[in-house]
């Protein structure tokens, strides 16, 4: 779905919807930098569900449990009241 090939990045568990208001398709998708080990959540558009276009990487803090920081991994985004 998205071009390019960078054999140091995986692009892991996408969630796509359509968002009728915008009349756009929406996908998330967490980008695992296989270098610097970070996981970065990140935004694309797409008019028809085809060609995508970069919009921005999400601010979203790591939950932590127990002590511990959790990674984000599998998600399942859905709008509610405006917000998704």
């Amino acid at each position: 779905m998205l071009e390019g090939i960078d054999y140091g990045v995986q692009y892991l568990s996408p969630s796509v919807i359509y968002d009728a208001e915008l009349s756009k398709f929406l996908m998330w998708v967490i980008i695992n930098d296989k270098v610097s080990v970070m996981r970065i959540l990140r935004l694309y558009e797409s008019d028809e569900g085809f060609r995508w276009r970069y919009v921005a990487n999400c601010n979203v803090p790591s939950p932590r449990y127990g002590g511990e920081e959790w990674s984000l991994w599998h998600m399942s985004i859905r709008k509610v009241g405006g917000q998704y």
